[in-house]
């Protein structure tokens, strides 16, 4: 499932995209899995409650698509620094196409979530996830929940 360069939970407005992505984000941070997080909707707070299952976040609050592909070269330089192993992306579709080519050349397990309607903007070797099908979100969660087993075992057996 997390083969490819983009994992994409695509829905509709308040079809509980962002929520989806914070349980995922919890369930892995459980396990140790060092997890970064960009908003790109502006629609966060910095200090939310939400945000404490990441080792580090940006929030992107502008549509100023030179200040963007700034932040996004800077998130480039410490996920690949300080090794992370998910890049988790909201509302990628609000950003332009050079900054989604930009986050594309991360080296990276990715997974983000866009508004069904904008899912053409983003790279076609993505897998989709469509949060009105029970089934591919059991799908996530199968996979997260290995993920987070295996870490376990792995520490257990240290």
């Amino acid at each position: 499932m997390f083969d490819t360069n983009f994992n994409i939970i695509h829905g509709d407005r308040i079809s509980g995209r962002t929520q989806f992505l914070f349980n995922i984000s919890s369930d892995f941070r459980e396990a140790d899995v060092k997890l970064f997080f960009l908003g790109c909707a502006g629609n966060i707070d910095s200090k939310s409650k939400l945000l404490e299952c990441f080792q580090d976040y940006r929030i992107i609050n502008t549509f100023d698509e030179i200040n963007n592909y700034k932040i996004i070269e800077v998130i480039k330089e410490l996920i690949e620094k300080k090794k992370y192993n998910f890049l988790i992306i909201d509302d990628i579709d609000y950003l332009s196409k050079s900054c989604i080519e930009l986050l594309s050349t991360i080296d990276v397990k990715k997974i983000v979530t866009s508004l069904s309607d904008n899912c053409k903007k983003l790279p076609k070797e993505s897998n989709l996830y469509n949060i009105d099908n029970v089934c591919d979100l059991s799908k996530i969660d199968e996979v997260v929940k290995k993920i987070v087993r295996d870490k376990k075992i792995n520490i257990i057996l240290k």
